[in-house]
Parts: C-alpha cells; sequence; structure tokens
C-alpha cells in the first residue's frame, strides 16, 4: 500500500512544484535580466504555459491522491481493528 501512495505522492508534488516554484524563477529571471522579453510573445508565455499546465494536471492527481488517502487510511482502519479482536 505505501509504493501505491508514494505513486500517488510523487505526481501531486511535481505538479505543485512546475505551478508554484518554476513561475517564481522565471519571474526572478525577468527581474534580474531586464533585457529578456517577459510579454506573452516572447519568453512570458513559459511560467503563463507553466500555471495553466500545472493546473489542470492537478485536476487528475488530486483526486488520485485522495481516493489514495482514503484506501489507506481504510485499510489500516480494519487493519487494527483485526489486531484488536
Amino acid at each position: 500500500m505505501k509504493k501505491i501512495y508514494i505513486v500517488s505522492i510523487i505526481p501531486l508534488l511535481i505538479n505543485l512544484f512546475v505551478l508554484v516554484v518554476v513561475p517564481i524563477v522565471f519571474v526572478l529571471f525577468f527581474n534580474l535580466f531586464p533585457n529578456l522579453d517577459g510579454s506573452e510573445n516572447g519568453l512570458g508565455a513559459f511560467p503563463l504555459l507553466c500555471v495553466i499546465l500545472g493546473g489542470y494536471s492537478l485536476f487528475f492527481t488530486i483526486p488520485f491522491a485522495i481516493i489514495v488517502s482514503i484506501f489507506i487510511f481504510l485499510y489500516h482502519l480494519i487493519k487494527n481493528g483485526e489486531k484488536n479482536r
């Protein structure tokens, strides 16, 4: 069960990284190097793309992680209930 939980959490963490950290890094680069084109027609499309892809991919990874978390909770609940009998 732990392997399935890890398989569900890793994509969620990757999506959150893409959604949060990558646009922040691009904004820092745009502030450090003002000659880079930060508009939507230049390099500014990449942070926008990361936000869009990260947001849409969360639609798949969050429900999967929640379902797996519920199954693991129920598994441990049943497993501990059998030990007490």
